[in-house]
């Protein structure tokens, strides 16, 4: 019985270890993000679609940035996570949509983000925050 309980112990915190190590990598992905490493300098958004590229990009407005960020959120994290995080926000900058989930008022937690070329289309990353 003692054994049984020290090895669960032993397994919880070794949980709590690697729940710790995601969540630093996530923070530091989430800084380099952030902080402009993925913009339109990224090569990834240098490349057209097809030889007529819109002037705008592939993705020109907020709403189709939204569109493309659900198609990509729902199926990695739920319809009911995503749906929660309602309304997605999206930002350009640099030529890059960052589209993000809110919380509601008094939530604690994160959310959803994705960085989308808004040129190409091209997903930079997605991360959900803690």
């Amino acid at each position: 019985m003692l054994i049984t309980r020290i090895g669960t112990r032993i397994l919880q915190v070794r949980e709590q270890e690697n729940d710790m190590h995601i969540l630093r990598s996530t923070m530091i992905v989430g800084s380099l993000c952030a902080s402009g490493v993925a913009h339109a300098d990224d090569s990834r958004c240098a490349v057209s679609v097809d030889r007529i590229q819109p002037k705008s990009g592939v993705v020109n407005s907020e709403k189709t940035a939204v569109a493309v960020a659900l198609a990509y959120l729902v199926p990695i994290y739920g319809e009911a996570t995503i749906r929660r995080e309602m309304p997605l926000r999206a930002s350009l900058g640099g030529g890059v949509w960052t589209v993000s989930g809110a919380l509601p008022a008094g939530s604690f937690g994160g959310t959803a983000q994705i960085m989308i070329c808004q040129r190409n289309g091209t997903v930079l990353s997605i991360i959900h925050y803690k």
